[in-house]
């Protein structure tokens, strides 16, 4: 089954709270630091409701997202799946070194995946 779930593109929340209200175990990560408080703003306005009490944010930047993340994974283990939503994926640079970077944060995503785990990747 599909339990814990990384939104690594998390903006400003919205799915990941889809996520949490329908009872998954969300660690949520941006490279901005702007989107990770108002991600905090909207957990911290809803911590009546126990789900959110263990929604997990933290900044992260998908270069070194298997650093970023470490602790939570060493503690909670592998994603069951990672979202990266809303055309995210065209956060990368594009330069010349877009390959070596996209292959970057593929390998990285993949290595906190459980195996098995899927990656979803959003492009509207």
């Amino acid at each position: 089954g599909c339990a814990r779930v990384l939104d690594a593109s998390a903006g400003t929340g919205v799915d990941s709270i889809l996520l949490v209200e329908q009872g998954f175990d969300v660690t949520s990560c941006d490279l901005s630091n702007g989107m990770i408080e108002k991600c905090m703003a909207v957990r911290d306005k809803r911590l009546a409701d126990p789900a959110f009490r263990n929604w997990t944010i933290r900044q992260g930047n998908w270069l070194t997202i298997h650093h970023d993340l470490a602790p939570i994974i060493q503690e909670r283990g592998p994603f069951d799946a990672i979202i990266l939503m809303g055309n995210s994926i065209f956060d990368l640079p594009n330069d010349d070194q877009v390959e070596s970077v996209t292959k970057q944060a593929f390998s990285n995503f993949n290595s906190i995946l459980k195996p098995g785990g899927i990656l979803i990747v959003d492009h509207r």
